[in-house]
């Protein structure tokens, strides 16, 4: 894995998640015999950790349990760590908790798990993370230089930072003189096949 400026991530994840599903199930015994408290468990293809989950339904794990439970079945240490960046509530009440995987405070791309909790316990889980990660947080690309392959990937003529009149109506619509178009990158760990 290396670090990277995220720009256009969803073509990362519509790939890694496009490739073949033949994944192991292991269930009831053989699941908790592998991780504590299991009742279904896939194995992922692009990680050692499991890519779903099911509990148990004699087990009881709220969100706030879930960090210690994983930190232990996952072998995950305190450079590991999830940001929630969406929760939503379906039809039949469930919540679903998308979380995103970080390796020393930076996000890793394309680890994100996704917990669905029925009145406040954990059911099941799923998603892409990682463990075993050894990753040094110096950038192997300037933001300017990520900029720079996102635009040649995406190859307009212009964009809407480079044109002065656009640029100025966005400032004087949200009425902040410090509003731009001009993105943004934000640090992250990406697999190096991915590059």
């Amino acid at each position: 894995m290396k670090i990277f400026y995220r720009f256009f991530s969803l073509l990362f994840a519509l790939f890694i998640y496009s490739n073949g599903f033949s994944q192991n199930v292991f269930e009831n015994q053989k699941a908790a015999s592998i991780y504590e408290g299991t009742a279904v468990i896939r194995t992922s293809l692009h990680s050692p950790l499991p890519s779903y989950v099911r509990f148990q339904n004699s087990v009881h794990i709220t969100q706030t349990e879930l960090s210690n439970w994983m930190k232990k079945q996952f072998d995950l240490n305190d450079n590991y760590g999830f940001k929630i960046h969406k929760t939503e509530t379906d039809a039949l009440g469930l919540t679903h908790i998308r979380l995103q995987q970080t390796y020393q405070g930076i996000p890793v791309e394309l680890a994100e798990w996704i917990l669905h909790i029925n009145k406040a316990e954990i059911k099941s889980m799923n998603g892409l993370i990682f463990n075993n990660l050894e990753l040094s947080a110096t950038p192997t690309l300037t933001q300017e230089q990520a900029l720079d392959f996102a635009k040649k990937h995406i190859g307009a003529t212009a964009y809407k930072w480079e044109i002065p009149e656009e640029e100025a109506h966005y400032k004087w619509e949200s009425g902040d003189e410090s509003n731009t178009y001009y993105p943004t990158g934000e640090l992250v760990y990406i697999p190096k096949k991915y590059t």
